[in-house]
């Protein structure tokens, strides 16, 4: 019992040092993409994103330690520093690496908020927005575009999703 026991707790040291040796300083744990023509091996940077981090930190949710609470407030302060306007977040922010911008989408926000809310961080009230993109079947529209049912429920969010849209393009 006791070689079990210590092969455990090694297995945990070993997971901790590898978050906190990767853990950038801003909080973020990085997203990459593999790119098999580029030199490096083909892994690039693909820009701040809150879908590593915040899926790390729902992980480690329920896990006491003073080196994972560390972790868990410096990526929910990356995540938090990433939420665009009325608590929604994308996948990459605008201007990054690649030649299209992404709009905000519903797995990138419900991810981050649900890391926020579990690491008892302040976290945006935006689950009527969620909703308002499940469609009669149940499923969920993926990426937050201008949709008649959201003119009609907030005009000004719609306005600012076409000007957003927009950006998704150029």
């Amino acid at each position: 019992m006791d070689k079990q026991f210590t092969e455990i707790f090694r297995k945990k040291e070993e997971l901790l040092n590898l978050l906190l040796k990767n853990q950038k300083d801003n909080g973020e744990f990085e997203s990459i993409i593999y790119f098999p023509q580029l030199p490096e091996n083909g892994w690039i940077y693909a820009g701040p994103s809150p879908f590593n981090t915040s899926s790390i930190l729902i992980a480690l949710k329920d896990i006491q330690h003073n080196s994972i609470s560390e972790i868990k407030n410096k990526g929910c302060q990356f995540i938090f520093s990433l939420m665009e306007k009325n608590g929604l977040w994308r996948f990459y922010p605008h201007g990054g690496i690649f030649k299209f911008n992404t709009p905000c989408d519903v797995d990138d926000t419900v991810l981050a908020s649900y890391a926020l809310r579990k690491n008892n961080f302040n976290a945006p009230a935006n689950e009527n927005h969620l909703y308002a993109q499940q469609k009669n079947n149940g499923l969920f529209y993926t990426w937050d575009l201008p949709r008649l049912s959201i003119l009609f429920k907030n005009p000004f969010h719609f306005l600012w999703l076409v000007t957003d849209l927009k950006n998704t393009y150029n």
